[in-house]
């Protein structure tokens, strides 16, 4: 009705009335709009203001047709390429048309489809290991090769940049191993060693023992020991089955000092107790001062830190001048005064182990000397790193040495070996210098030259080459 009156207004046919008819309905409509909706305007209300407002502009926009003189080609609804075109020149007519989108006034889907292209163009390079090509780089690099990267199966020129994913890095490595080796033949490398070494053994270093009768009888042993305790059938025991009990025990970290005194007696000749945490000084001392005595002929002590002290040594070693073989390592708490004491009583001493004894100094090395020089003929000295090059020297006047360890002794050089080797290295047969990491080929010609019976050599970790272990081999023979 409202807009009939405006029409009839505009052609001049309206009365005063029919105005202010209309004035007084549109002031009404205001009235009861504002009555439902005394609030601001929500922010839906805005969103379909400002959707209508862009519809309306779009529908307002000027599109240039034929008529007009306007070229198909530039307009950004051009239709799509046909497939005869070249693929790059369609990439860039696509990059130009989005390019053109990016003003506010167009419309969002066109640059989401722009970029939907691309990830779908981009992911088949990723798929396959390709990497990522820019597409500034790209149009250069088909401008040069005058092919397109994407349709192309083999490249040339430039390679993209490597995808770091697991199956791109593993291709990219599997592409390069020829020219690797290729590189490597002509530089002269070659993986193979230079010396025809056969090991001694056939098949693998590590082969399943199975069980003998004595293995079998000390695990029934260990598991009733204490049946056997009260019984009195230790006492009865071989030395050497006792002693395997024994280890079996502190193994299973079952020994204690109730059962110690058991294997202390007063006439053994093996005390064996390795790595026998639970045994304190009182518990040494008091075994100590039963199984002392001539008879006394093996000691391990190994790794009983906690309890073996100075004082326990010297009540040991006290009245057994007869033991041969003492193993002291891993026992922290003893110190140069200590061993000096202990050399003292054992004139007949052949084999000591003072490996990891971190208290110790150059006095222990000369004391051993001094005191043991005629009789020892096997010395571990492993892990004393408070050891120098120098203090190693005294070793060279033990004349009897069969073996000797200084493993992982880091402050061992060619020097200070080289002279040792060249006074006390005519019987020796064992040699373990694994971890002198100051150790080189120097060395190895003075070994080749001083040490003719030399049977086995540990030389991990050092600075050894195939040049000296050629020269080694060729006059030790019984290392072969």
């Amino acid at each position: 009705e409202r807009e009939g009156m405006r029409s009839v207004d505009k052609l001049g046919g309206a009365s005063e009335n029919d105005r202010k008819r209309e004035d007084g309905m549109d002031a009404g409509r205001v009235l009861r709009s504002r009555a439902k909706a005394p609030t601001a305007m929500t922010s839906g209300m805005r969103k379909r203001a400002r959707v209508a407002g862009s519809s309306s502009r779009r529908r307002h926009q000027e599109v240039p047709s034929d008529s007009d003189g306007a070229d198909p080609a530039n307009s950004t609804t051009a239709a799509p390429v046909s497939e005869g075109r070249d693929p790059s020149t369609e990439r860039r007519q696509r990059r130009s048309n989005v390019e053109s989108n990016q003003g506010p006034n167009n419309p969002p889907s066109a640059r989401r489809q722009r970029f939907r292209e691309l990830a779908e163009e981009r992911a088949s390079n990723f798929a396959v290991g390709r990497g990522f090509v820019d597409d500034a780089d790209r149009e250069r690099i088909e401008d040069e090769n005058g092919t397109a990267i994407a349709a192309a199966t083999g490249r040339t020129g430039e390679q993209p940049e490597v995808w770091p994913g697991p199956y791109s890095t593993a291709i990219h490595l599997l592409n390069k191993r020829s020219a690797a080796m290729a590189a490597r033949e002509a530089r002269g490398i070659s993986r193979k060693s230079e010396i025809a070494w056969t090991p001694k053994g056939s098949g693998s270093t590590f082969k399943f023992r199975e069980p003998t009768l004595m293995d079998h009888c000390v695990k029934r042993c260990v598991d009733n020991v204490q049946e056997l305790l009260e019984e009195g059938l230790l006492s009865e025991m071989f030395p050497d089955a006792k002693a395997e009990v024994s280890k079996e025990l502190c193994r299973q970290r079952k020994f204690n000092g109730e059962i110690l005194p058991h294997f202390a007696e007063k006439y053994t000749s093996v005390l064996t107790l390795p790595d026998c945490s639970y045994l304190t000084e009182e518990d040494l001392l008091s075994a100590f001062g039963q199984c002392q005595g001539p008879g006394l002929d093996q000691v391990n002590l190994g790794f009983c830190g906690r309890g073996m002290s100075n004082q326990a040594l010297a009540t040991l070693s006290t009245n057994s001048s007869n033991i041969r073989e003492l193993t002291l390592e891993g026992c922290y708490r003893l110190s140069d005064d200590g061993i000096e004491a202990m050399l003292r009583n054992l004139g007949k001493l052949e084999t000591l182990d003072l490996s990891s004894c971190p208290r110790i100094s150059a006095k222990t090395v000369g004391n051993i000397v001094r005191y043991a020089g005629n009789t020892i003929s096997v010395l571990r000295l492993r892990t004393a790193a408070q050891l120098s090059g120098e203090d190693f020297l005294p070793i060279a006047e033990l004349k009897h040495m069969e073996s000797l360890c200084i493993s992982e002794n880091p402050g061992v050089d060619d020097e200070s070996l080289i002279h040792i080797i060249s006074k006390a290295g005519l019987k020796l047969q064992s040699l373990n210098l694994a971890g002198c990491t100051q150790l080189s080929d120097k060395m190895l010609s003075a070994v080749a030259e001083g040490c003719p019976h030399l049977e086995e050599i540990y030389l991990d970790e050092t600075q050894v080459t195939d040049v000296g272990l050629r020269e080694l081999t060729s006059k030790c023979s019984s290392l072969a």
